[in-house]
């Protein structure tokens, strides 16, 4: 049997990727939407909705909070991955610009 918290993971997941595609048919430019660009935008969506989600379960919000915190966050989508990357730099004391430097070493050695 399926528990509950997975029931809820799976129900803020498809609450995030609605919130991606609703945002991908109100954009105003009238641009053609194709069907990569909206099941990368759900993928994303949701699993930002779903790490919203689990903020959420550590703080102990109420469900309907939950909900909404979920689909604001696959509205968002991947600037919200960015709130949660510095939520988590920050309380664990690492320092992004250091990670931003090391990355950007990696990729000069990578290149011919």
């Amino acid at each position: 049997m399926i528990s509950e918290q997975v029931i809820r993971v799976i129900i803020m997941a498809m609450l995030a990727a609605f919130g991606a595609v609703a945002r991908l048919l109100s954009q105003k430019d009238n641009a053609p939407v194709g069907i990569a660009n909206m099941i990368s935008g759900c993928l994303v969506a949701s699993f930002s909705g779903v790490m919203a989600y689990f903020v959420c379960d550590y703080f102990v919000f109420q469900p309907n909070l939950s909900f909404v915190i979920s689909g604001i966050s696959g509205w968002i989508g991947p600037q919200m991955l960015d709130v949660f990357t510095h939520f988590v730099a920050k309380s664990t004391g690492i320092d992004l610009k250091a990670v931003d430097k090391s990355d950007a070493v990696i990729q000069r050695r990578r290149e011919p």
